[in-house]
Order: structure tokens, then C-alpha cells, then sequence
């Protein structure tokens, strides 16, 4: 009996140390909302698939119109998504959901171009023009439209915005089919 007290002592003591230290090996397949196929965000998502595929982890990418869309898809859990990239600012933390980040992984600046003979030269002279200011689902849309709402365009038209991001919305200001764009990146 007493030998049989000593067995159960020492396989608790040993299940309490493996529960302590015992620490999951990382996932083999790990799912990442990136961007439009042709933006800074799926770049970046390709250059993280190559590092995890050298540790052996296979990063699928899940294309996407932008920042908004990825950070709905981490709240769903759509099409398995368990990574994104995200624009700081977008989540608001009293909308009740929860989304742990790994921290900030670089600036995103905010570009403004317009056309010279536009003759823009405020927000004020923005009133009717056409402004390519991202896809719906995009951070950057989102920015425009927060921007575009507090300008406030009382006695004048608000600006078209347009559903044109990235390569789309430069293509577009060259072509002279926008007055603007908006770029955030």
C-alpha cells in the first residue's frame, strides 16, 4: 500500500510538471487575411509565408479588399482566418469583441494625390471632385469616409468617392478618370 501511494504521488507530481511546462507545438497550417492580390498587404503576407515555410509552417493567404475586411474575417473566423494584417484605429475597443495583436509592424502613411489642374487645394476645394479613396472593406476607405463625414460640406456637394485602390486608383488619377486619390500605405 505504501508503494502504491508513492506510484500515485509520483505520476501526479509528474502530470503537474508536464502540465506546467508542456507548451503545443505551433500550428502546421496557419490561415492570413492579406489585401488585394496586387497591395502592400499581401506583399507582406508572401514575405511571411517564405519565413514560416523555412520553420516548417505552411501560411495560406486569403486575399481580401483591405484592412476592414480582415479584421472582420478575425472576428467570424471566415474561411478559417486566424491572422491579419490591420490598420491601427480601425477596431473600437467597447464593440465588445476581442482581437489580441501581436503589436504594430510598421507605419502606414497617408497619401493624397491630385491631378495639378484640378486646382485643389484644401479640403474645402474638394467639394464635387471624383477621389479614388480605396475598395469597401478597406482601411483606407474607411479613412476617407470618416475624413469626408467630419469636413462637413454644408453648403457645398461632398466629394464622389470612388471604389478604386492601389494600382486601380493610380491608373485612374493618371488617366484623368479622378480628381484625386487617396493612399494609405
Amino acid at each position: 500500500s505504501l508503494v502504491l501511494a508513492l506510484v500515485i504521488a509520483a505520476l501526479l507530481l509528474m502530470g503537474g510538471l508536464i502540465a506546467l511546462f508542456w507548451k503545443p507545438a505551433p500550428p502546421k497550417v496557419v490561415v492570413m487575411s492579406t489585401g488585394p492580390a496586387d497591395g502592400a498587404y499581401h506583399a507582406f503576407g508572401v514575405r511571411y509565408q517564405q519565413i514560416l515555410g523555412r520553420a516548417g509552417i505552411r501560411l495560406v493567404l486569403k486575399p481580401s479588399s483591405g484592412a476592414v475586411e480582415n479584421l472582420e474575417r478575425l472576428r467570424s473566423r471566415q474561411d478559417d482566418v486566424t491572422i491579419a494584417l490591420v490598420q491601427g484605429g480601425i477596431s473600437r475597443p467597447d464593440d465588445g469583441n476581442t482581437i489580441d495583436s501581436l503589436g504594430g509592424v510598421f507605419y502606414e502613411p497617408v497619401w493624397f494625390f491630385h491631378r495639378t489642374a484640378a486646382g485643389i487645394t484644401g479640403l474645402p476645394s474638394l467639394s464635387g471632385r471624383r477621389i479614388a479613396s480605396g475598395l469597401a472593406g478597406s482601411g483606407t476607405r474607411l479613412l476617407a469616409d470618416t475624413i469626408f463625414a467630419a469636413s462637413m460640406f454644408i453648403d457645398s456637394p461632398p466629394p464622389t468617392l470612388l471604389d478604386a485602390g492601389g494600382l486601380a486608383a493610380a491608373r485612374a488619377l493618371q488617366a484623368g478618370e479622378v480628381d484625386a486619390a487617396l493612399f494609405v500605405s
